[in-house]
């Protein structure tokens, strides 16, 4: 009898103590309990937001906010994969989602005056399936309240960075054609400059006889000259990939195109402190003999 008792009052006592924990932490944090109005969610918005998800102990602010991989940029790629960029710049949609402890959403809603791109952008959310690293106060995991405003000028801006950043290796002023470039080939990690140039077997000689082989007599008018621009990406195991040319005459430029695709011979690869790396080659076809 006594034994019995003896362990009613510690399962009580630790009952009573693990309140006491919980209750302290959320003292410390009152943030897990109280959604607080802010620059990032209206009064109208918190509102509709209670009758629609449980807010029992979800923050708005912690030690570490949410993480996407890839970070809140891959977000935003991800998220407009799905949803239509047709819409205006100006959609005005708030989305709110709630990251789990888990690191998953399960509760997402968009709220503007539109309910066509609500539902867009509800839609949107629900495909973008990865795990997010979860928000953390004092090192635990808490559920947190994301707002994410869908704008479509945001991502815009995130795809001008992107392909700056993909062309910062490649020097516009030896390059021609790079606008034109940039519609026809991928030049993620593309350069046009490296430590050592791509090699053909037996060198650039070996290269442009070969070639001129195996192109058919470019026939030219009275007074017509030879002009046109054969680019070509030499990837990092030596094969080339992406063949293009740029020119007036339609018949000169895919004759200088198939003439690259008849060439079998692997090149060594271009490399930049040592690594292999893609390269763009820039070679004219102009009315001149190569050597």
């Amino acid at each position: 009898m006594i034994k019995t008792i003896l362990i009613s009052i510690a399962v009580i006592s630790s009952v009573f103590l693990s309140a006491q924990d919980s209750a302290s932490v959320a003292s410390k944090n009152p943030e897990i309990n109280t959604i607080p109005v802010s620059d990032s969610i209206s009064a109208t918005d918190l509102d509709f937001l209670k009758k629609k998800f449980d807010l029992k102990d979800v923050a708005l602010s912690a030690d570490t906010t949410p993480e996407f991989v890839g970070g809140m940029k891959q977000f935003r790629k991800r998220f407009f994969e799905f949803y239509k960029a047709s819409h205006s710049k100006k959609d005005n949609v708030r989305l709110y989602f709630i990251v789990e402890k888990t690191g998953y959403v399960r509760n997402y809603i968009a709220i503007s005056p539109n309910k066509k791109l609500n539902k867009d952008a509800e839609t949107a959310m629900q495909k973008v399936f990865e795990r997010w690293k979860p928000a953390t106060i004092k090192n635990q995991a808490v559920r947190y309240l994301m707002v994410f405003p869908v704008s479509t000028e945001t991502f815009i801006e995130d795809n001008k960075e992107d392909e700056n950043s993909k062309l910062q290796n490649i020097n516009a002023a030896e390059i021609p054609d790079l606008n034109y470039l940039k519609t026809v080939f991928d030049l993620k990690g593309v350069v046009s400059k490296a430590d050592t140039a791509p090699e053909f077997p037996n060198g650039m000689k070996a290269f442009k006889r070969k070639y001129f082989e195996v192109i058919e007599t470019l026939n030219l008018k009275n007074n017509e000259k030879l002009d046109v621009h054969l680019y070509f990406i030499v990837e990092e195991n030596g094969y080339v990939r992406n063949v293009t040319a740029v020119g007036k005459n339609k018949k000169h430029v895919k004759e200088a195109e198939l003439g690259i695709s008849r060439l079998t011979e692997r090149w060594k690869p271009a490399t930049i402190n040592g690594k292999p790396v893609r390269y763009l080659f820039y070679f004219p076809l102009v009315s001149k003999k190569y050597d």
